[in-house]
């Protein structure tokens, strides 16, 4: 019994640690920018966000494949591509409340990586309370204003530009009660 005692407390301890973490496979991102000009939106609801309630840390994974966007030769493009944006930052926030509260509104910051490389990269969030959903206690939205160049991407497409606005919306699961 004594050489099984060190496995059971790793167990507990990996599931006391690990019932603070929540997974979004289904977070929307929207991409604004513009081609030749005119404006562009390329979205997915692929996003994976992992996010700890007790630190207010995240990581978020997003396939380039998954991006669908209304122009057929930028979308042959993108399904066509093996990369993989893995974003990881600590919000500003001591932790994510999911009690009753007013709006908050933080920063983020931390490393975007893709392809071995690794850019530092800043955004702003808001956190809403929805007291009417029993599913969710949250909703967050984050907004990054990012440049191709400073990200290290040569843009893919003639007269597509390099600025634009990245947009993310998560839902926040209510915290177990028991």
């Amino acid at each position: 019994m004594k050489k099984y005692f060190p496995f059971f407390i790793l167990f507990v301890a990996m599931n006391l640690s690990a019932q603070d973490v929540y997974y979004t496979r289904g977070a929307t991102l929207q991409l604004n920018g513009e081609l030749n000009g005119q404006a562009l939106q390329v979205k997915t609801n692929n996003l994976i966000i992992r996010l700890d309630y007790e630190t207010a840390e995240a990581v978020m994974r997003l396939k380039v494949s998954d991006l669908k966007c209304e122009v057929d030769s930028l979308q042959k493009l993108l399904r066509q591509s093996n990369t993989e944006f893995i974003y990881e930052a600590k919000l500003s926030l001591d932790y994510i409340s999911t009690e009753k509260h007013p709006p908050l509104e933080f920063t983020l910051e931390g490393w975007l990586m893709h392809n071995g490389l690794k850019t530092w990269v800043n955004g702003k969030g808001e956190l809403h309370f929805n007291a009417n959903s029993a599913e969710y206690t949250n909703l967050m939205g984050l907004t990054f204003n990012l440049n191709l160049g400073d990200l290290g991407v040569d843009p893919p497409w003639p007269g597509l530009a390099e600025d634009f606005e990245a947009v993310v919306v998560q839902a926040l699961l209510q915290k177990d009660k028991n």
